[in-house]
């Protein structure tokens, strides 16, 4: 019997590795994972969210491009840290701009 952790399937064919994965593997795969939608959530209600956000998504656009910034964060996990915060501003902005249209809507007049 062999068994298949997430981290082995997400080291590709010919990888093998442990079954009990280490904690920061853990922390540093799925945290970001977890912690998108609330801190997306969060900076789009926020007074400055909206710069905030984009201040977010230039530089997890940097990060993502100039690699060599994410490539010493442990297993590989840089990029999909640097994917996420982009996803995450770029979230941001979306909620932001749907709560100012909602409560455009609601009380026409006022912004």
């Amino acid at each position: 019997m062999a068994s298949t952790t997430v981290f082995q399937a997400l080291a590709g064919p010919g990888i093998v590795e442990s079954a009990r994965p280490e904690p920061v593997r853990v922390l540093l795969l799925f945290a970001p994972l977890v912690l998108a939608f609330p801190a997306a959530l969060g900076l789009a209600r926020s007074r400055h969210g909206g710069a905030v956000a984009a201040v977010v998504i230039v530089a997890a656009c940097a990060l993502i491009y100039e690699y060599g910034l994410l490539a010493s964060v442990p297993y590989g996990a840089g990029m999909l840290i640097g994917k996420v915060g982009f996803l995450t501003g770029l979230a941001a902005l979306l909620i932001r701009l749907a709560l100012r249209l909602r409560a455009t809507r609601e009380h026409p007049g006022t912004s």
